[in-house]
């Protein structure tokens, strides 16, 4: 795909952001049964670590039944009040192997009160993929999804990594589990699959861009963008027949 369809599609993806946010809350009342629109709130539990100024601290990823041959290692370090995160992660399936509206992985962070932020989206090669990317906070736990496309805003059900404790404990003890509270569609994607236990990995680049776009806007039409924001989600289609 061409550097000009790549941009196309990431304003289209922003578009489709914006029809999903003008939604109303209560439209899941309003429509016959979509499933992409019912609204959830997900509570999990994160392992929340503090990184001390200066630190270089090295972090394992789990996979979880999700994907249970996923694994991966962060580093993390803090200095001057920015967190810099630097992860390989191996041994993953590509999200389109979930079925229905999954497409593409997305690294999230955690505070220990519950907010949650989506800091970057993995683009798989082969069986393996790394990201680079910074956060304000301190004291976090990380985790990645699979998800529709890279700018959702809440994450889903389908969690496939965790961070779990450091090995050596350089942080005097500072470590604690948050109780991670988020408002999300727990349960609206469609998929095929719970977990891709059984599945062969992949070779080569996997990308999903176009179908990150498709799948933005069957969700946007699903949750009634034709009725609430027309032209928004006709210039989302007209730019994903032009890429």
């Amino acid at each position: 795909m061409n550097t000009k369809a790549n941009w196309k599609l990431t304003v289209l993806s922003l578009g489709v952001g914006m029809i999903w946010g003008m939604l109303p809350l209560g439209l899941a009342q309003t429509t016959e049964p979509v499933q992409a629109v019912k609204p959830v709130t997900g509570t999990r539990q994160s392992l929340a670590i503090q990184y001390p100024e200066g630190a270089n601290l090295g972090v394992r990823f789990q996979g979880t039944f999700r994907d249970p041959e996923a694994s991966g290692m962060a580093k993390v370090e803090r200095l001057k009040g920015t967190t810099k995160i630097h992860i390989d992660l191996a041994g993953l399936k590509p999200a389109a192997f979930f079925g229905g509206d999954y497409n593409t992985f997305v690294l999230w962070t955690v505070s220990p009160e519950g907010h949650v932020d989506n800091v970057g989206e993995f683009i798989l090669e082969g069986n393996k993929s790394k990201l680079n990317v910074t956060t304000h906070l301190e004291t976090f736990g990380m985790f990645v999804t699979a998800e529709p496309h890279f700018l959702v805003s809440s994450p889903s059900r389908f969690v496939v990594l965790e961070n779990s404790a450091p090995k050596q404990d350089i942080t005097a003890g500072i470590i604690r589990t948050a109780e991670i509270t988020y408002r999300g569609f727990d349960g609206s994607y469609n998929f095929d699959r719970e977990s891709l236990e059984n599945f062969n990995r992949t070779k080569g680049e996997t990308r999903s861009d176009l179908a990150q776009a498709e799948t933005s806007i069957d969700l946007a039409m699903r949750s009634g963008a034709d009725k609430y924001a027309p032209k928004e989600l006709a210039a989302a289609q007209e730019d994903l027949q032009k890429a």
